[in-house]
């Protein structure tokens, strides 16, 4: 059985970028991931095989390190043959980085981003949807 959508992640931890040069560190944070992600679903849900649409926000809680777009592949790769088959399916990606000290405004914050929000540790809070066509 599939996840139901919209599925919220929350992905304890600062992130490794996709450049980075310990190759080490960026697999086992990628498997940190992985591992994460399979112990939020339900036990016989399976990866998902449909487009998706995916918002990351990332409170690292001091100043991001990695540049947004490096920061996200090691994500987004964690999350494959896990929560959906492969990264390809992801078709609209939205992602954003909250220091401390910024304002945050977000329209619909519900219990999984409010845990994200008011979590003193380095955080990342994933939502996936069905995919929709825009006219």
């Amino acid at each position: 059985m599939e996840p139901d959508l919209p599925l919220e992640l929350i992905i304890h931890g600062y992130p490794v970028s996709h450049q980075t040069k310990r190759k080490r560190a960026l697999e086992n944070w990628k498997n940190d991931v992985h591992q994460q992600a399979r112990d939020q679903l339900s036990e016989g849900q399976f990866a998902l095989e449909k487009l998706l649409t995916a918002t990351v926000y990332i409170f690292p809680q001091s100043s991001l390190e990695p540049d947004l777009d490096n920061a996200a592949k090691p994500i987004l790769d964690g999350l494959s043959q896990c929560v959906y088959m492969d990264d390809k399916l992801i078709e609209r990606l939205t992602i954003q980085r909250f220091e401390p000290g910024r304002a945050i405004e977000i329209a619909d914050i519900g219990p999984r981003l409010d845990e994200a929000i008011a979590s003193s540790d380095p955080i990342i809070y994933i939502r996936l949807e069905a995919f929709e066509e825009r006219a």
